[in-house]
């Protein structure tokens, strides 16, 4: 049903072009029937006016899943001087390893979306070097409340990112350690790139983009 209904399409829309990629690997669509058109972040997520501390900064990590690179996180941060705020309820495997880690960190879950933008204003910095996505709105929603990011240097993160987030290699250690200290010593920077960068992403302008499609369609 699916690679039907891809077939009778029009046009098909994918939220990245990672996904539109990983579409075609199932289902040959021609190049003019496929547009990128990104997910839209919620409006109410708006820039937070926030002392960044780089003493101790706090960083936000969303989600707990494998493909979040929460362990290779954790090793990262070992050492620094930084709060780790996690949003996902915890395993025993990683529970052990945060406490032998010795980071100071905080865990909550089942939070609801705006208790989860609570904690975006509070942070500091996004912590967001996932190993597999099909878009990443953390990145967008990190930019928009005006939080520096650190995520992947691979797809589609680093092409919603657009050069407004420190990109690492989520497989290296080292690598996201050094993005740590980067978005932590050039902050001001990261954060005016997300802050023009999560404009791409506003409700007003996705739903331009669809409005064209679809007069597009309807004119033929």
């Amino acid at each position: 049903l699916f690679v039907k209904t891809l077939k009778l399409a029009k046009i098909v829309t994918f939220i990245s072009q990672k996904t539109a990629e990983e579409c075609s690997s199932y289902v040959n669509i021609k190049e003019n029937r496929k547009k990128v058109v990104y997910d839209a972040v919620d409006d109410s997520l708006v820039f937070s006016s926030h002392e960044f501390n780089a003493e101790k900064p706090v960083f936000l990590h969303i989600g707990v899943k494998a493909n979040k690179n929460l362990i290779r996180s954790i090793e990262a941060m070992k050492g620094l001087s930084a709060h780790l705020r996690i949003i996902g309820k915890l395993d025993e495997k990683v529970q052990k390893i945060l406490d032998a880690s010795r980071i100071e960190y905080s865990n909550g879950y089942n939070l609801s979306d705006e208790e989860i933008f609570e904690k975006y204003k509070k942070c500091d910095i996004v912590n967001f070097p996932s190993l597999y996505e099909g878009f990443g709105m953390p990145i967008v929603e990190g930019n928009a409340v005006g939080r520096v990011v650190v995520t992947s240097n691979r797809s589609p993160m680093n092409e919603i990112a657009n050069g407004a987030a420190v990109l690492v290699n989520p497989e290296d250690v080292a690598s996201i350690r050094k993005g740590y200290l980067e978005a932590i010593k050039n902050h001001d920077y990261y954060i005016k790139k997300g802050t023009e960068n999560s404009s791409r992403f506003r409700c007003s302008e996705i739903s331009k983009q669809y409005m064209s499609i679809y007069k597009a369609v309807i004119i033929g």
